[in-house]
């Protein structure tokens, strides 16, 4: 485990930032942070460069029914990228299969299923689920949900050497507990 404090990235406030990997000397399985800024907005605004801002834009997107009976939709990037996203509360969730026109409702279906039987922290004003698959198998899964609670942003990233990425990730984020510095 590594803790820094250092001056954030075109913010004149400091933050301080916990991280924590997992992984041996030839492959990373996961890596969890927390990063606290002096304010929620301060917050807000590192969560929205990362991430960007808002609620997404699904008018034009063809719909489809999830596992649990949630409505999500389908785009396509024209770089050969083909994504489910829905949003559940203040989560915006995206799952995107690379290099193929194939929705990867597989995953997504793990993805709300698992959601369904689980409850996710309350992000302040809203977080994000990205899974990415880069083949039809999904071997190669990877996981990321980012979120603000007040002053802390928290992150939270999967590899494909993980067990079950998509649920080590999602149970990562569940247990995590307030920044107490």
């Amino acid at each position: 485990m590594t803790h820094s404090t250092q001056p954030g990235a075109g913010v004149t406030n400091y933050e301080s930032t916990y991280n924590v990997s997992l992984g041996n000397s030839h492959q990373s399985l996961a890596n969890w942070n927390v990063t606290h800024y002096a304010s929620a907005d301060i917050a807000k605004q590192a969560y929205q460069s990362t991430m960007g801002a808002g609620t997404p834009d699904f008018s034009g997107d063809p719909a489809i029914t999830l596992t649990g009976n949630h409505t999500a939709y389908v785009t396509k990037d024209g770089n050969g990228a083909t994504s489910i996203r829905w949003t559940e509360g203040k989560w915006n969730i995206r799952v995107t299969a690379l290099k193929t026109e194939v929705a990867p409702t597989p995953v997504a279906d793990q993805v709300a299923a698992y959601l369904d039987k689980n409850l996710m922290p309350a992000p302040h004003d809203v977080g994000a689920i990205n899974v990415t698959t880069s083949d039809m198998s999904n071997s190669h899964l990877q996981a990321q949900v980012i979120w603000q609670e007040n002053e802390n942003l928290y992150q939270v990233q999967t590899t494909e050497y993980a067990s079950d990425p998509v649920q080590t990730a999602l149970g990562m984020a569940i247990s995590m507990k307030p920044y107490q510095g």
